[in-house]
């Protein structure tokens, strides 16, 4: 990874350069060093990569359980396979020690393992005679598009805890990554394209936080999840409930 080299979106099963407003440098910490630049996303773009998750939702969530989880498995095959190359990307981008990056990559392996129980976790409930006469049943259905917006102190295990569990569950799903370290999330990508996962399903969108606000604000954006500094998760909290969206606000997270 010497060269310089533009990170990519990936939108609706394909890998594209972004129409973007600039780039900003991707440095290893640990030298100076310019590695990559990062697109800035335009808010269209973004909007383009929810509208093909959101076309794709019909047939993902009509796709048996048990068909999805299977996509989950073969994910984690290929990942621990290549593990060690994963981690060394990762400590380059964000400079986090090569332990600490491998057992964050455990940690991404739990989180798909966790998820492939899918067909038990979704499972609803009956409760006969819940009042007289009546009984009660309770769903649990997928309910659309989901994103995420990650930091750049955990560049891997961030965005799976939500990646897996989303697309186990039968919603389509976004994710944009802290601007700082993007390489290690569009590695990863790759490998989830690799399992041939339908077109729309998940999608990749770099940049910073106008990229965050076009997600945000997109009504076809049914729930949120965000990781990062409190005061930017007041600020996302807020705009999530006036736009009644749901949303997951965690701030401050120190090791």
């Amino acid at each position: 990874m010497s060269e310089k080299r533009t990170v990519r979106n990936y939108i609706n099963g394909l890998w594209k350069e972004a129409d973007c407003s600039g780039y900003l440098p991707v440095e290893n910490p640990s030298t100076g060093e310019h590695i990559a630049r990062v697109p800035l996303t335009e808010p269209e773009e973004v909007n383009s990569a929810v509208q093909a998750a959101s076309q794709a939702f019909a047939e993902w969530s009509r796709t048996p359980v048990t068909r999805r989880v299977e996509y989950l498995y073969e994910l984690l095959h290929l990942l621990r396979l290549d593990e060690e190359k994963i981690s060394r990307i990762l400590t380059e981008e964000m400079g986090k020690s090569l332990p600490d990056s491998r057992a964050e990559m455990k940690r991404v392996f739990q989180n798909i393992e966790a998820a492939c129980g899918m067909p038990m976790l979704q499972n609803g409930e009956v409760l006969v005679g819940c009042a007289a006469d009546i009984d009660g049943q309770t769903l649990q259905l997928p309910r659309g598009v989901y994103a995420a917006i990650t930091p750049f102190n955990l560049p891997a295990m961030a965005p799976f805890w939500f990646i897996p569990y989303a697309l186990a569950a039968g919603n389509t799903f976004i994710i944009k990554p802290s601007e700082l370290a993007p390489l290690t999330m569009e590695l990863l990508s790759e490998y989830i394209h690799r399992v041939g996962l339908p077109p729309g399903v998940y999608n990749l969108v770099n940049g910073d936080k106008t990229a965050a606000a076009a997600l945000i604000e997109n009504p076809q954006v049914r729930g949120l999840s965000f990781v990062g500094r409190t005061a930017t998760c007041r600020q996302v909290a807020k705009r999530c409930v006036e736009l009644n969206k749901r949303y997951q606000a965690m701030g401050s997270a120190k090791n």
